[in-house]
């Protein structure tokens, strides 16, 4: 598993729609992705998912109303069990 962790500022609330490749289906669909919503201004948020064959980079599709958005800074983590 991933959590994503974005720094990001966004001119209004709304949600930050991250896709991804897996193994098994190796494009970027609605099916295959994680949603958070964002406040308006600058604020950090945090995506996990929990598909355990990720594959490639990252979709980060920003809001969905026109403006300015900007990443700031992006961190990603992968979470081992032992």
């Amino acid at each position: 598993p991933l959590v994503l962790a974005l720094d990001v500022s966004t001119p209004r609330p709304g949600p930050i729609e991250v896709r991804f490749k897996t193994r098994r289906v190796p494009s970027y669909t609605a099916g295959q992705s994680e949603t958070v919503r964002a406040p308006a201004g600058r604020s950090r948020v945090y995506l996990y998912f929990k598909t355990p064959d990720l594959l490639g980079p990252l979709l980060i599709k920003p809001g969905t109303k026109a403006g300015r958005y900007v990443i700031h800074a992006l961190e990603a983590r992968a979470i081992v069990d032992r």
